[in-house]
């Protein structure tokens, strides 16, 4: 049941990577757009017919292949509809996510652009075919298509290559997606960028080697690689957002060379059991299993820690989803010292049971419109325990606050 729950809520913030990856408008179809559909896949006008022509891009496929009755694809590069011919420009993101029952995609000549995500888990797909008018292709695209065979790129493709089961960039500085490799993963030489969820949801690596050219892992890059038990970062310089998010990893040592950590970037990690940070590195340091910032007064990541963890006594703030996702930690006591709890910062710690504040001028964020709350989808019966005060739930209050960030029935009492 356990399992079940955390690949539900791994699921709801991969959705929210995407689509904060996604910009603003991507794939949205409006009520005055128009649409149609075309041997099992529907269209979005994007530019008006003008003297017999128009444009349009692909936002998904209908009823009938859902039914599981179109099997393979070809993407057109040009459609005809009402007597119209329209150019087909853009895969939209998202666009066939999480579709069962596609084997084979092959994308003719004229599209210019593969979305984010656009074949997110589309765990049957086995072969695609991208021609050489492909210009871009959008994160997380292939993430989760573990049954992917053959990746194959047009060799006059100017911005991409393909070895056959890895994307790269052309010039193979960036290595942009890889759903299908397996075993003991050796970052080829000479990549210098691990792009946004280019292993995500890779069920098949066990662990990766990254060369010293690598310096930076964008954000999801090995999202949700259940069986990826270790990482050799050798000279990374940079590491994303939920980059090894819901991952095996048990160890990992940043390296020296980081000097950019984008919040934490291992989040439901529970097998993570250590941290450790190279004594020369100039921005970040370990104590008790956490990673914080070299001053020890930020707590970046405690997803190592276990239940009823002790808090480094330097620590003054506890960072954006610092503990998000940790299903060890039972019970939790924060010192006097701590004057800030930030976003998130313990949400989703599904086996949280009862927290102590010592102090009430420690400031939680501000519940805001789609906000996670301190605590948010924590256990249901979680209680708080806060120092005593006859002004308890007045406006403002320290214990409104903790009941804006928590679940609902949270059990606020006083000692």
């Amino acid at each position: 049941m356990k399992s079940t729950v955390k690949r539900l809520i791994c699921v709801i913030i991969a959705v929210a990577i995407l689509v904060g990856l996604i910009p603003a408008g991507a794939g949205e179809v409006s009520a005055k757009q128009n649409t149609f559909r075309k041997n099992g896949i529907v269209y979005a006008v994007t530019a008006a017919p003008k003297d017999g022509w128009g444009e349009v891009s692909v936002i998904g496929v209908d009823e009938e292949a859902d039914k599981g009755l179109v099997y393979d694809f070809t993407l057109p590069s040009m459609v005809y509809h009402k007597k119209v011919a329209y150019n087909v420009k853009k895969i939209e993101a998202l666009a066939f996510s999480c579709r069962s029952g596609i084997h084979r995609v092959i994308i003719e000549d004229g599209i210019e652009e593969i979305g984010a995500g656009a074949f997110y888990k589309c765990i049957d797909l086995e072969e695609i075919f991208i021609t050489a008018k492909v210009g871009e292709i959008g994160s997380h695209c292939f993430g989760g298509c573990n049954s992917l065979k053959s990746i194959a790129v047009s060799n006059m493709n100017e911005r991409y290559y393909s070895d056959g089961t890895v994307i790269y960039s052309k010039d193979k500085k960036t290595l942009v997606a890889a759903p299908a490799v397996s075993g003991d993963y050796a970052v080829e030489k000479g990549v210098e960028t691990i792009g946004g969820g280019a292993f995500d949801s890779n069920t098949g690596i066990t662990s990766v080697s990254l060369p010293s050219s690598v310096k930076r892992i964008e954000e999801g890059a090995f999202y949700e690689c259940g069986s990826l038990t270790g990482i050799k970062l050798s000279k990374t310089e940079y590491i994303g957002k939920e980059a090894f998010a819901g991952s095996g990893i048990i160890s990992v040592t940043i390296p020296e060379t980081t000097v950019s950590v984008e919040g934490n970037p291992f989040i439901f990690c529970n097998s993570l059991t250590e941290i450790k940070v190279s004594k020369k590195n100039p921005k970040y340091k370990s104590a008790s299993g956490f990673l914080l910032n070299k001053s020890g007064k930020k707590l970046i990541c405690g997803s190592a820690a276990g239940d009823d963890p002790s808090f480094p006594s330097t620590v003054r703030t506890v960072c954006e989803f610092a503990f998000a996702g940790n299903d060890r930690i039972k019970t939790l006591s924060v010192p006097a010292k701590i004057k800030k709890v930030d976003e998130g910062a313990f949400s989703y710690c599904t086996s949280l049971k009862k927290v102590r504040f010592i102090s009430r001028k420690t400031k939680l964020a501000e519940p805001k419109e789609d906000f996670y709350g301190v605590f948010f989808d924590t256990c249901y019966d979680l209680i708080v325990e806060v120092p005593y005060s006859e002004d308890g739930f007045a406006e403002g209050s320290f214990e409104t606050f903790i009941s804006a960030n928590s679940p609902t029935g949270v059990d606020i009492t006083t000692f």
